[in-house]
């Protein structure tokens, strides 16, 4: 008998309004837009795909530890969208959620069935606000700023193997 195929999995969580965050987050227009294609572009590729909006940390880590328990194809691809800082994701709330917790639920000791398997992190941080606070508490006025804002925004994909 032979063992039926597996889908590949994909999992996208994109945050794009903010509520309750210490600092102000601004809404991040297009997320949505831009989460949906890439929902279809996966679907179309026949990837498992599981698309989450607005998620608490203790939602997001929810979200990996139910995938750390299913069955998996070949290779797991994530899409996480979001503000951020180094290191980290914000939640909806405007909470960092640290991207190691998350590789660490995906790791072969916390998911023995994506062991030896491709694990795809995609991670687009929105900094623009991060730099916003920045220029606040520094009192730097914007032209000093955006040099660094510049470098910073076009830092937007990360891909971590």
């Amino acid at each position: 008998t032979s063992r039926p195929h597996l889908s590949n999995r994909a999992v996208i969580i994109v945050n794009y309004k903010f509520y309750g965050s210490p600092e102000p987050l601004e809404p991040r227009s297009g997320a949505k837009r831009e989460a949906d294609k890439l929902f279809k572009a996966l679907s179309k590729l026949n990837y498992a795909v599981k698309l989450h909006y607005d998620q608490e940390g203790k939602e997001i880590e929810e979200i990996y530890r139910q995938e750390s328990r299913e069955e998996h194809g070949d290779c797991f691809v994530s899409i996480l969208s979001s503000h951020g800082e180094e290191g980290a994701i914000y939640d909806c709330r405007g909470e960092p959620v640290k991207l190691t917790r998350i590789f660490q639920m995906l790791s072969p000791q916390s998911c023995p069935v994506l062991a030896g398997k491709p694990k795809i992190f995609f991670i687009q941080r929105q900094l623009y606000s991060f730099i916003a606070v920045l220029e606040r508490q520094i009192g730097a006025g914007g032209s000093v700023m955006h040099p660094i804002h510049k470098h910073l925004h076009n830092q937007k994909y990360q891909v971590h193997l």
